[in-house]
């Protein structure tokens, strides 16, 4: 059966490449690039961390193909996503593609989700314990879906362990961050 949103995007490397508006062509990356790390790193980790489910190429193709034509839309009249990128003005960017998705996930219709709530911050009192960055309903499971994105750079050393991945500061860890 084919999908009803589908729309024929173009079959080179890099299409949003072909866009002319910078933030449209900054969303349509954000949704349609291939990912970065395709398996979580050490599947025999520690019990103690969390299972994280990491999107396929071809979950994020299939959404780059059904957005395309709103792509399009905002192609030609990028105000709608200009203004919603203004009312959280951040150079910062993982806040950027953070914002980028926010978007993405918050323009119903052209996905399965329905976006729940987005920088939901867990509290103990008065104290942050963290954030969550979506949460979802995906409408085609009726699950409800937690989604953390991070754009920001780490090293694997050692065993390779959540741990074991470390930032710019040596005590900033992919596993403090999960």
């Amino acid at each position: 059966m084919s999908d009803p949103f589908a729309a024929v995007v173009p079959t080179v490397a890099e299409p949003w490449l072909l866009l002319e508006q910078p933030q449209v062509r900054a969303l349509a990356f954000a949704i349609g690039s291939v990912s970065l790390v395709l398996e979580w790193p050490n599947p025999q980790a520690a019990a103690s961390e969390p299972a994280i489910e990491l999107p396929s190429d071809v979950f994020w193709q299939r959404q780059l193909q059904r957005y395309w034509p709103r792509l399009l839309q905002l192609d030609a009249n990028p105000r709608p996503l200009q203004h919603a990128l203004n009312l959280r003005p951040n150079l910062r960017l993982g806040h950027y593609f953070e914002d980028l998705l926010a978007f993405w996930l918050g323009d119903e219709g052209w996905h399965e989700f329905m976006l729940i709530g987005h920088g939901i911050q867990r509290m103990d009192g008065k104290r942050t314990l963290g954030e969550l960055d979506f949460l979802l309903e995906n409408l085609d499971t009726g699950q409800i879906e937690h989604w953390e994105v991070c754009v920001k750079f780490y090293l694997g050393e050692g065993q390779l362990n959540a741990a074991d991945w470390v930032g710019l500061q040596r005590q900033d860890t992919l596993g403090r961050k999960l």
